[in-house]
């Protein structure tokens, strides 16, 4: 079921990012922008039940630590090697 999902979550959320581009009022930009959230919101949630429980956790810890990708990576680096 993610298979389908997928693609069209991902269409939904690039149709509003444009509407949202394009739209004169303002409110109707923030409506467009809360969708995009809500469906990046989404995807984010299938990727990480996709994930291995290793790689989830390290990702939890990286989000937990507030560091920047490259330094958590860094960091996870040096632990593996």
């Amino acid at each position: 079921m993610d298979k389908l999902e997928i693609p069209y979550l991902l269409k939904r959320a690039c149709a509003h990012r444009l509407l949202g581009q394009v739209a004169k009022c303002s409110e109707a930009r923030s409506i467009h922008r809360q969708f995009v959230k809500n469906y990046q919101g989404l995807l984010l949630a299938i990727r990480h039940t996709r994930l291995s429980p290793v790689i989830r956790q390290e990702t939890l810890n990286k989000q937990r630590l507030g560091l920047p990708d490259e330094i958590a990576t860094m960091i996870a680096d040096r632990k593996v090697a």
